[in-house]
């Protein structure tokens, strides 16, 4: 007994006044509030809030003596969280089979079928202009390439871009120039054209494919220019 208040002497020497500058008064008020208590949990509680309080080996001393152990006191742990639910797979697709017919897209089906051009060429013929960019008063030259053996009322002529397929065949629609290609040698080393106004032009031959005489088609066609 005579050790236990030498102690607490010397603790409170230490400390000083209660309120000195630099000393945690809860402490001191802690301690205060056990010091004179006779039961080891109440200095386990000290210990535990104050591990290295002012009056913490004179609370071990008082535990010694009261034969309780210096240890914190187990603190309960909380209940396990249950684990979350998992939910069940979802089933993979099968594999496409090799034999398996794609899905149709729905935008291919709904487009509507191409429909002809009605003044597209009808054969692989090729018409050349040169210069296919000319100036008012010159003259130019058409080359043929390509072309199958021409019908007796093949003709080909020269009209303003744009003009319907039967520009220059029916009666009092007079193209700006025609050449007659029932012979050949008219036609081979070239045929010149011009001169013309500004404006843009083609050169288009015209043929019946189909053995109608009274029906022309445009079988090569192609388009200049003339500038000033």
């Amino acid at each position: 007994m005579r050790r236990s208040l030498a102690v607490a002497a010397f603790a409170v020497g230490l400390v000083g006044p209660v309120g000195a500058q630099g000393v945690d008064q809860t402490d001191i008020a802690f301690w205060q509030s056990v010091q004179a208590s006779q039961s080891p949990a109440e200095y386990q509680a000290y210990l535990a809030a104050f591990p290295n309080g002012v009056f913490a080996e004179l609370a071990k001393l008082r535990l010694q003596q009261l034969g309780g152990s210096a240890a914190a006191p187990a603190v309960a742990s909380p209940p396990p969280v249950a684990a979350a639910p998992v939910p069940p797979a979802v089933p993979a697709a099968p594999p496409a089979t090799a034999n398996a017919a794609p899905a149709a897209d729905p935008a291919i089906a709904a487009a509507p079928e191409p429909q002809p051009d009605p003044d597209a060429p009808l054969s692989d013929a090729t018409l050349t202009v040169t210069p296919a960019k000319a100036r008012v008063g010159m003259k130019m030259k058409v080359y043929f390439a390509d072309l199958p053996t021409p019908g007796s009322t093949d003709v080909s002529v020269v009209v303003p871009a744009g003009s319907p397929a039967s520009a220059g065949t029916s009666a009092g629609d007079t193209p700006l120039a025609t050449l007659y290609m029932y012979n050949e040698t008219s036609f081979a080393n070239g045929w010149e054209i011009g001169p013309f106004a500004p404006g843009s032009y083609e050169v288009r031959w015209l043929s019946t494919l189909y053995n109608n005489e009274k029906r022309f088609e445009i079988a090569a066609k192609t388009t200049f220019q003339v500038g000033r």
